[in-house]
């Protein structure tokens, strides 16, 4: 992420600045739910979509992430810290917990078919709603009044 205005670089995967006058300083986090467009549009079938009509010369036809391959195959382009799990492929697609002091990963390989995962994410109780064929893993709070909620699948043909 780069801001214009300030000429300031920021690590995404990080949440601050590198360069310029901001480095050090964290930016906010937002929740995001990552999963497939026809999911989402299920889901949300309202949804209004940012043209790629955007003024500037980018392209946005063209992702040199997956035109070469990169979002399936075992190279590590960018450093990580730390290393890349060896149990699990590179790219797995997976649900992560954020906050200031900890945090948690959740691949999806592990998570099942259609799985609900009950856990704790430092003080907190959540469950963690994931649909394979949607690519989506969505977090939950499993507190309510005083009560912590356990949570179990319940098969689509019993529904």
């Amino acid at each position: 992420m780069y801001n214009r205005a300030t000429r300031n670089l920021w690590s995404q995967m990080r949440t601050y600045g590198i360069t310029g006058e901001d480095v050090g300083s964290h930016t906010g986090l937002l929740s995001v739910v990552q999963g497939s467009w026809a999911a989402w549009r299920t889901m949300y079938p309202d949804t209004k979509v940012l043209a790629a009509s955007t003024g500037y010369a980018r392209t946005y036809t063209d992702d040199i992430y997956i035109d070469s391959g990169y979002t399936e195959n075992d190279q590590i382009w960018f450093a990580q810290e730390p290393e890349v799990d060896p149990r699990y492929h590179p790219k797995e697609w997976t649900r992560g917990l954020l906050s200031e002091t900890r945090a948690k990963a959740y691949p999806f390989i592990s998570l099942g078919d259609v799985g609900v995962t009950n856990d704790r994410f430092g003080e907190v109780s959540v469950v963690i709603v994931y649909d394979k064929k949607a690519k989506m893993a969505i977090p939950y709070s499993r507190e309510l009044d005083d009560r912590i909620l356990t949570f179990v699948a319940v098969p689509s043909d019993d529904l």
